[in-house]
């Protein structure tokens, strides 16, 4: 299973956005990669929210060689407002996937998101660079499951 990035979204806001493979716009400006996780964020965020108008969880999408995992969850703002938090995954698609998701992701997922809330809850989540250490607790999370 090659995983190719990991992120967490607060309020279509993306805080985590960890890549693992070398893509097409690392010849980009830092301040264009910036606007291509901020627009990759919101549009992961509206999908998620229009679906959930039909009550409907969405728990992943799937594309022709990709598939992203979601796992939402609550987290609680500097203000006390609560705020949608989602964890994502882009990993090649495989076959197996869906014993891989029930043992391996969702439970990868929820660990991620448990451990960012217990670091930064009540914080204000519009400076991101506050966030950066967390980029290290994922490579050793992500060291321990694979």
């Amino acid at each position: 299973m090659k995983i190719s990035e990991i992120g967490i979204i607060i309020g279509g806001i993306p805080v985590i956005c960890r890549s693992f493979e070398e893509i097409s716009d690392k010849n980009l400006t830092e301040e264009l990669r910036d606007k291509n996780n901020i627009s990759k964020s919101a549009y992961i965020s509206s999908i998620l929210a229009f679906a959930e108008k039909f009550d409907s969880l969405v728990e992943y999408f799937e594309s022709g060689t990709k598939f992203i995992m979601f796992n939402k969850s609550k987290i609680i703002n500097k203000q006390n407002l609560e705020l949608d938090i989602y964890a994502y995954l882009i990993l090649d698609k495989k076959k197996g996937f869906d014993k891989i998701t029930e043992k391996e992701i969702k439970p990868f997922l929820e660990k991620i998101l448990m451990e960012f809330k217990s670091q930064y809850h009540h914080k204000s989540y519009a400076e991101v660079s506050q966030f950066e250490p967390f980029n290290e607790i994922i490579e050793k999370m992500m060291k321990e499951l694979f």
